[in-house]
């Protein structure tokens, strides 16, 4: 059966009227925001001291609970249900707070019902011990405004009005316990295989540059000087080859690892006992340091040990081979090409002065005529 137009109208107005009459009925009864009030405000508990407290419970409107114990003020905190240590900046927030616990205006009705107390109610409560004695917050609905709580207190018809800002973070308590939050452990650094295997490298800022090698002891330092940026050989007077240690500062900084390895063991490599150590180190103090051992079968390949990482890096045999030959061939300067040597005179068929007078003086025999 089709339903004409009129009747679907019809049948989308009484559903809304329906919904808007469930959501009437189901409104909280509305409180007059002229409640008569003695216009005074006060602090709730003056005469507690933050030492005094021991015990403290909190039961949110959620029903959510957090139960915090200590034996007394020289005792840490703990979260009752589970015996763990409770975060003592928190509680010595939350122990504040309570004891300044302030009201800004109280009244009294003959109806609590209304403000969310009675028989049928379920506020929040806060509940605390101090010098052995308990004392108990009943926290109920909030004001039309929504920026006030009322609250009662034990064996005591009158209602109180508290700021949401001073509550929120008690009644926070019990949905985000004080749990002793530890501190993240940072990662320790992976070696990049494949790939550059030092980070925060930067060339331009390597002030010193030390090869030595572990079997002799015999070393090359190169350092950069902090006037003119131009590197020298450390007790070495000889002018250094700025272009190619620039160059090979670069190659080192973009060092890469073609692959990696875990093993254990290693003597078969070479790296029980390196035999070079390279070491650039920056302006921080920072350096980035290469332990390099045997190659690989194939000899294109150098296994080598990068900084403290624990795997074993698996370099091209070229990239480092600059580097251990420095030691008996120090990056220096060429020679100047010395000034070529006056060539002699080339021969020329143009006539001398002596030539020429010879010349002269010689006689021209003329021909004889033929008779």
């Amino acid at each position: 059966m089709r339903l004409n137009r009129n009747t679907l109208i019809f049948l989308l107005g009484a559903l809304v009227v329906i919904i808007a009459a469930v959501v009437l009925l189901n409104q909280p009864d509305p409180v007059d925001e002229d409640i008569e009030t003695d216009a005074t405000d006060g602090v709730f508990y003056e005469d507690i001291t933050t030492d005094s407290v021991t015990d403290i419970t909190i039961v949110d409107s959620d029903g959510l609970v957090v139960s915090l114990t200590r034996a007394d003020a020289d005792t840490p905190w703990q979260i009752a249900d589970t015996g763990e240590d409770a975060n003592p900046d928190r509680m010595a927030e939350t122990v504040v707070a309570l004891i300044n616990l302030n009201y800004t205006d109280s009244f009294t009705s003959a109806d609590v019902s209304d403000f969310g107390f009675g028989a049928d109610a379920f506020p929040a409560t806060i509940t605390f011990t101090a010098d052995g004695t308990e004392h108990s917050l009943s926290i109920g609905r909030q004001n039309p405004s929504g920026n006030r709580y009322y609250v009662m207190q034990l064996d005591d018809d009158t209602i109180y009005m508290v700021s949401n800002a001073n509550l929120d973070s008690l009644l926070g308590l019990a949905s985000n316990q004080p749990v002793v939050v530890l501190p993240t452990a940072t990662p320790e650094p992976q070696l990049n295989a494949p790939g550059v295997v030092f980070a925060g490298f930067s060339a331009t800022d390597i002030q010193r540059f030390e090869i030595t090698d572990n079997a002799s002891g015999d070393s090359l330092v190169l350092v950069r000087n902090e006037e003119d940026s131009t590197w020298s050989i450390e007790g070495d007077d000889r002018a250094v080859d700025q272009t190619t240690v620039e160059i090979m500062m670069s190659v080192y900084g973009f060092l890469e690892a073609v692959d990696a390895t875990d093993t254990p063991d290693l003597a078969p490599l070479g790296l029980d006992e390196p035999a070079y150590t390279l070491v650039a180190t920056d302006s921080t103090g920072k350096t980035f340091t290469v332990q390099v051992g045997d190659n690989d079968p194939t000899g294109t390949r150098t296994y080598t040990l990068i900084d403290d990482f624990e795997r074993v890096a698996i370099v091209e045999a070229d990239s480092l081979a600059t580097f251990s030959e420095w030691l008996t061939n120090p990056p220096v300067a060429p020679d100047p090409t010395p000034a070529a040597e006056e060539a002699p005179a080339e021969a020329t068929d143009e006539p001398t002065e002596e030539t020429s007078d010879e010349v002269e003086a010689t006689p021209t025999v003329e021909a004889e005529s033929s008779d």
